[in-house]
């Protein structure tokens, strides 16, 4: 019963090390577009480069 608690307090500690990761990567990304969007480049290549749809872009750049 032990060694079994032990792995779920282990898998949760790697599941929201996954997950702060993730959150990261994601500030990271709309950090790098809102830099994008300042120095004028196209929504589009935006979108493109970033993997963001073109509807978040525009709601980020509402808030810019």
């Amino acid at each position: 019963m032990e060694y079994t608690a032990r792995q779920k307090a282990i898998l949760d500690y790697n599941q929201g090390m996954l997950e702060a990761r993730q959150e990261g990567k994601q500030e990271t990304r709309i950090s790098m577009v809102i830099e994008m969007l300042q120095e004028g480049l196209n929504i589009n290549t935006i979108s493109k480069i970033s993997k963001l749809s073109i509807t978040e872009i525009e709601e980020l750049k509402k808030n810019i």
